[in-house]
């Protein structure tokens, strides 16, 4: 008795000390924009939440990470101390219910396995934090697998009726909970259980259930499936690079290869062993997890962040993989140890990041340019994440309640004297005596911020330029990825005189 209490115990402090460690070191990771974005539309009231993914300003999502949120600013008076803290739990208990999922089909010793992966997952310490999506989706991608195993062990009402809750909770928080159904479904039509009367029922009744509930949901899934970029060399690139950073996340460049040519080599081993050698359960859920990532290079919204579902499935694969004979374990086993060696070393050094946007000073900059805002300068702007820190920043400074904040000015509220770069640009260049131009140089938002900055230099006088954040190998990135990530500094705030 003693053994098996002691085992659950070591899995305990792990899950623990992550999330300590996570919450911990917030302060060394800067806002991203989604986060910052998804923080302000969850701000605004609840009827605006949960009609939003059917408006304009809809995000790439269903509605129902949005509410939660929303509930989440509203219990802790919109506190940024508090914002990371469900997605932490999120992920925390995705990575223990992924371990759970592993015992039912692979033993004792691989669910413990997938713990000591989940904890030491470079990429799941940098993105399971953010207060996006992100981390609800792992965990209930997790928990689908979870009730998916139990549900085909025994089809009882009460495994049905967690397996549907999980599923339609899915398909409300990400429009690739489809495609994720749709690997399960591969996989139960390939086992023995199909010839079971019981389970394709259940089965059947299931797929019509979710179809039904799904119905306010349908007409925004058929308009993304209808649009989409044009394929290029870079969405197989993106593909590459971000399953690169779904194993070893982004500190460790590509480009510097004395790091990268081992974690290469590594992540190779690693997939061979799981898609040609692991049980089969293993090699459907790994050959979905690259099967759902061509569907996103080719849908064109393949990125680092994006990918993060993807780990409940290539997490759990890992785990049932270390059923198989010793030999391979151990091999499998020193393949993710050197994966985590030198990622974690990438992250303690802070010197080899591909893309450095957990160093991006975006509280600092907002600081500075409230008190110009205030003062009666003209801001044009668009990372949401120094727009949400100007927000909050002005309010203070005007005495207002942080309570009271419903959204970020430029975004989801209106100010006078703030722009969005694409509204400036919309609004045919609106200006004052003094512009505070904060230009990021990548993005979405590169477009129109190099448009904005080139009638700003024809058409003004342009004074202090303050660059943050130099881009590291910005011609290799300009080569490969484009204009938008090839600029030397990401972000550059520029002083600009318009003469009124």
């Amino acid at each position: 008795m003693k053994l098996p209490a002691c085992r659950d115990l070591m899995v305990l402090l792990l899950l623990s000390g992550l999330a300590a460690a996570i919450l911990l070191t917030n302060a060394w990771f800067s806002l991203m924009d989604d986060e910052a974005y998804q923080v302000g539309s969850a701000a605004q009231s609840i009827g605006v939440v949960v009609k939003q993914f059917k408006t304009s300003d809809a995000q790439l999502h269903p509605p129902l990470p949005d509410i939660l949120l929303h509930l989440w600013l509203q219990l802790t008076r919109n506190s940024l101390v508090l914002l990371r803290v469900p997605s932490t739990l999120f992920f925390v208990l995705g990575i223990w219910v992924s371990s759970l999922a592993v015992r039912e089909m692979a033993g004792e010793a691989a669910g413990r396995a997938t713990v000591i992966l989940g904890v030491l997952w470079p990429y799941g310490f940098h993105f399971g934090r953010y207060a996006v999506w992100l981390s609800f989706c792992f965990f209930l991608l997790a928990y689908l697998l979870y009730a998916y195993v139990h549900w085909i062990e025994e089809p009882r009402l009460s495994r049905f009726c967690a397996l549907s809750v999980a599923a339609l909770a899915l398909l409300y928080t990400n429009y690739m909970g489809w495609a994720f159904l749709f690997v399960l479904g591969l996989d139960f039509l390939f086992r023995s259980e199909v010839r079971s009367r019981e389970h394709w029922q259940q089965a059947v009744i299931l797929g019509i259930f979710l179809a039904i509930c799904y119905l306010p949901v349908w007409p925004e899934l058929l308009q993304q499936l209808r649009y989409h970029r044009a394929l290029s060399p870079k969405s197989f690139l993106m593909f590459l690079y971000s399953f690169y950073v779904l194993f070893a996340s982004e500190s460790i460049a590509p480009w510097t290869a004395v790091l990268s040519v081992p974690l290469c080599v590594s992540i190779a081993v690693c997939s061979w062993i799981i898609l040609f050698r692991a049980p089969r359960f293993g090699r459907v859920l790994y050959g979905g997890t690259l099967l759902l990532g061509v569907a996103l290079a080719f849908s064109g919204e393949i990125n680092q962040k994006r990918v993060m579902p993807l780990g409940a499935l290539m997490l759990t694969a890992a785990g049932i993989s270390f059923a198989e004979s010793a030999r391979r374990r151990r091999l499998l086993a020193s393949a993710f140890a050197v994966i985590g060696i030198v990622s974690w070393f990438g992250i303690a050094s802070q010197r080899f990041y591909s893309t450095p946007r957990v160093f991006e000073p975006w509280e600092k900059i907002a600081q500075t340019a409230s008190g110009r805002l205030i003062a009666g300068d003209t801001l044009i702007a668009s990372h949401p994440a120094f727009l949400l820190y100007l927000t909050r920043d002005v309010m203070s400074r005007e005495g207002k309640d942080l309570r009271d904040f419903r959204g970020n000015y430029g975004e989801q509220v209106e100010r006078r004297g703030i722009y969005n770069v694409r509204d400036w640009v919309l609004a045919d260049h609106p200006t004052s005596t003094k512009i505070l131009f904060i230009a990021t140089l990548y993005g979405t938002d590169f477009e129109p911020t190099i448009e904005a900055s080139v009638w700003l230099d024809q058409h003004c006088l342009r004074g202090n330029t303050e660059r943050f954040v130099p881009n590291p190998n910005f011609e290799l990135k300009a080569k490969f990825f484009g204009a938008s990530q090839g600029s030397p500094w990401r972000i550059e705030v520029r002083e600009y005189g318009c003469g009124k």
